[in-house]
């Protein structure tokens, strides 16, 4: 899934891999864990959709029809999902 360049606001999250973009209109989020290049994309779950690199490695979350109420239990499935592989990803506590 190619991303499209926007002027996304982009948040640090105590980590130099972990970014947050948050689309204009609020309703989509890329978690970033990687500056490595995307190799492949797979819909997670409906809504969820994660990048990997060309061994596999997660690269970034997309989180797709974002509702204020959806946020926690949406980054509690990415930290779920990916934090054993992502230890980085333990940041989105702070902010969910």
């Amino acid at each position: 899934m190619a991303r499209a360049k926007t002027s996304r606001p982009k948040f640090p999250v105590g980590s130099p891999s972990l970014e947050i973009e948050i689309d204009p209109t609020g309703t989509v989020m890329y978690v970033r864990v990687s500056a490595r290049d995307v190799a492949a994309t797979r819909e997670i779950e409906r809504g969820l959709v994660a990048d990997f690199d060309c061994r596999g490695a997660l690269v970034g979350v997309e989180v797709i029809g974002l509702q204020k109420e959806r946020v926690g239990a949406m980054f509690s499935s990415i930290r779920e999902r990916f934090a054993r592989d992502v230890p980085s990803l333990e940041h989105l506590s702070l902010i969910a």
